[in-house]
């Protein structure tokens, strides 16, 4: 093989290479645009009323259109928070403070209990159907799989947001970093995966959705961020303020028992909307 050739050759595989890698890419963005889109008309904001107007507090999301969101369990400890979803505000109940499990409980030296820091509450005084997202039937995870959240992470759109809800959710991206196996101790069976993201999280991202870039499917619920603390010098010249600053870890809690609570939720409601058109019927 000529010299001339053997270059033409090498030329022709280093182009094809870098347009498939440049389709690849394009591919990847789209798909990750198209699921974010997915995503975003399903997440709300969690703000609380101050002097200085509504500050953001956290972030949800519909998993029913009956209007039931998916946050993180410690956002529903607050009592005076409002939802915000498209320029509305809107009160809710808490159906559950927490998920979790008790492995053993007729073994004491065994007993495991395991909480996850997953709440869902229901909007209150609406009567429409709310969009909800994909949760995935997954419970195990791989390190290195790609993941990204969208929440309202308060350094990313505006601490106090005023009056009206303009605010705006940020995207981030990443991979699992580090995925926990939680397992009944006798059966060893595994009940689901806390996953660690490689994703920069902070005030504001408590609830946020966790989601395959592909597809939109909902993995987990942010529930924490690793911050460092740091004495920064004040606005007004006066003593140093302490500053809490993400350092690129966020933990990130299963959803695989939502589905189940959804299914019971579902049931009820159909149980509860039967007996109403029979008393119904027979009031005629």
């Amino acid at each position: 093989m000529s010299v001339l050739l053997k270059r033409c050759l090498f030329s022709a595989i280093i182009a094809c290479s870098w347009g498939c890698s440049e389709e690849m890419s394009s591919n990847n963005n789209t798909s990750l645009v198209e699921s974010t889109k997915k995503v975003k008309e399903s997440i709300v904001c969690f703000v609380a009323q101050t002097p200085r107007g509504l500050d953001i507090q956290a972030t949800g999301f519909f998993i029913h259109e009956d209007g039931l969101v998916a946050t993180a369990g410690h956002v529903v400890k607050e009592t005076n928070l409002k939802i915000a979803y498209q320029n509305k505000f809107y009160d809710y109940e808490v159906l559950r403070p927490n998920f979790g499990l008790v492995f053993n409980a007729d073994v004491p030296e065994k007993r495991k209990v395991i909480v996850w820091d997953v709440a869902v509450v229901k909007i209150l005084g609406e009567k429409r159907l709310f969009p909800s997202v994909q949760l995935t039937s997954r419970k195990e995870f791989e390190q290195g799989e790609s993941i990204a959240t969208l929440g309202y992470y308060y350094r990313g759109t505006s601490f106090s947001v005023g009056n009206e809800t303009n605010i705006y959710a940020l995207l981030a991206q990443g991979v699992i970093a580090m995925s926990i196996e939680t397992s009944n101790t006798l059966t060893k069976e595994i009940e689901g995966y806390r996953l660690v993201l490689d994703i920069s999280a902070g005030p504001g991202s408590s609830g946020s959705p966790a989601f395959d870039p592909a597809t939109g499917e909902v993995y987990g619920v942010v529930s924490s961020a690793k911050l460092v603390d740091i004495y920064a010098p004040s606005e007004k010249d006066g003593p140093k303020e302490l500053k809490r600053i993400p350092i690129g870890v966020t933990n990130c809690d299963p959803v695989n028992q939502l589905a189940d609570f959804l299914e019971s939720y579902s049931k009820d409601s159909f149980n509860t909307q039967a007996q109403n058109m029979k008393e119904a019927s027979s009031s005629e």
